[in-house]
């Protein structure tokens, strides 16, 4: 499972952001959704790589009609998420997203996700089939295609850090029936950082809309 690719240090982390953080990725995602709904209107939306639900914590404060289902191929935080909002016990489960597509939603949500993946364009091609009206991602999209692995110490087992460049990934969405925007990442303002030493990323979301 991931968390064998990191250490106690990020377990904590995990923890101690559901309890006091909002982060600014799920600020934008909402605000972008927001723009999106019409207004009254309900939704259904995939959260996928949940982690401890973050994203439903930023949710749970906007008064937005959006029912939430949350994915995440780590057990360990989904029973954080539980214990930090128990409503959602019936409403994560673990899920493998290059072994099997997620159910049916309107609205699909991935940050920090694709990247780490074996086959991440299959894993997009599952997401936006099960996408009845929006996909956002959030993830390394820059000019150059990038693919290394991280040892993070303490940590039982590398994990793979890869950057896409625009034209592949919006060929992937494109291919799938939907039109694509790339937008500017608010935290990193997608300038290159550092994640690690010789490890440098740029930050993006891509904005897919079904086609009519």
């Amino acid at each position: 499972m991931f968390q064998a690719t990191q250490n106690d240090a990020y377990l904590e982390t995990v923890s101690r952001r559901i309890e006091g953080e909002y982060l600014t990725w799920c600020e934008q995602f909402l605000d972008i959704i927001s723009g999106q709904l019409e207004a009254g209107m309900s939704c259904t939306l995939n959260d996928i790589g949940c982690c401890a639900g973050q994203f439903y914590k930023s949710l749970k404060r906007r008064n937005l009609p959006v029912s939430y289902r949350g994915f995440d191929i780590e057990p360990a935080y989904l029973e954080i998420a539980c214990r930090y909002f128990p409503e959602l016990k019936d409403s994560v489960s673990t899920l493998d997203v290059e072994q099997s597509p997620p159910p049916q939603a309107d609205i699909t949500i991935v940050s920090a996700t694709l990247e780490h993946l074996n086959d991440p364009f299959l894993a997009v091609a599952r997401l936006l089939a099960s996408t009845n009206r929006i996909f956002l991602a959030r993830s390394f999209i820059d000019g150059t295609a990038l693919d290394q692995w991280l040892q993070k110490p303490g940590a039982s087992a590398p994990y793979r850090i890869r950057q896409f460049t625009q034209d592949e990934f919006a060929a992937a969405v494109e291919s799938q029936g939907f039109d694509i925007r790339f937008l500017e990442d608010r935290y990193t303002k997608s300038e290159p950082f550092e994640i690690a030493p010789g490890i440098v990323r740029v930050q993006r979301l891509a904005l897919g809309i079904r086609r009519a």
